[in-house]
């Protein structure tokens, strides 16, 4: 999961934070490898299924609770 984790990172790096969690990581590139995302928020689904799909993986970068949280602008040690 290294070379996935790496690209994941970057992804996320350049669309929301510069300090992703492990968990957003993992949902990310589980997001890739499943080919399918679901928004916690809205149960909205995104994706094909088929490995790779990047509707699914941008959703699940800009979807993800750490991505929408405004609690987490205000904190210095975040992003």
């Amino acid at each position: 999961m290294g070379k996935a984790r790496t690209r994941a990172t970057r992804l996320i790096q350049r669309l929301t934070t510069s300090n992703p969690s492990p968990r957003y990581v993992r949902s990310v590139v589980r997001a890739f490898r499943n080919g399918s995302y679901v928004d916690a928020a809205s149960g909205a689904r995104f994706g094909t299924g088929q490995y790779g799909d990047l509707a699914a993986t941008t959703a699940a970068i800009v979807l993800d609770r750490e991505a929408r949280a405004a609690t987490l602008d205000a904190d210095s040690t975040h992003g």
